[in-house]
């Protein structure tokens, strides 16, 4: 089993919570729906991982850590501890099945607001398929940071 670094973790989503608002997205908070819009960016995440897998393009890979990112970032505004351990344990199956299967479960997680499990099984995925993701977080965190006000967007 691997061992998930919660303490990283905790240090990366201060971070990255701090460059949210840097970049505006707390500026403009939905009065109502708020909560239900970030929920919705991480499941649309999710929806891009797992679009990106099924092309064969690598960018599957920074789609898994925008999951990562933008749950960290909505745990650290709901000002929810991380520290503490959490183990990986490995995948088996099928691999198209087990893909779909993993995505699916993400998803049921963030509808059910139980969030610890969404970033353990994308460290499962990533192990599953055989790359760092730890080092894709890093390389986009500091991507996110280089990016306009509001990444561009209208919200």
């Amino acid at each position: 089993m691997n061992n998930i670094n919660t303490t990283q973790l905790q240090e990366w989503a201060k971070k990255i919570h701090d460059n949210a608002i840097k970049k505006g997205f707390y500026d403009k908070k939905f009065v109502n729906g708020f909560i239900q819009n970030q929920k919705l960016e991480i499941i649309k995440e999710l929806c891009e991982f797992h679009d990106a897998w099924k092309k064969d393009n690598e960018k599957y890979k920074e789609e898994l850590a925008d999951v990562v990112i933008r749950t960290l970032d909505y745990l650290q505004y709901q000002g929810l501890n991380l520290e503490g351990s959490g183990f990986l344990s490995e995948i088996k199956g099928n691999h198209t099945y087990t893909i779909s299967k993993e995505v699916y479960m993400i998803i049921r997680y963030v509808s059910d607001d139980w969030y610890m499990p969404v970033i353990f099984r994308c460290f499962q995925l990533a192990t599953y398929l055989n790359f760092d993701l730890y080092a894709e977080i890093e390389k986009k965190m500091n991507y996110n940071t280089t990016r306009p006000y509001l990444h561009g967007n209208k919200i």
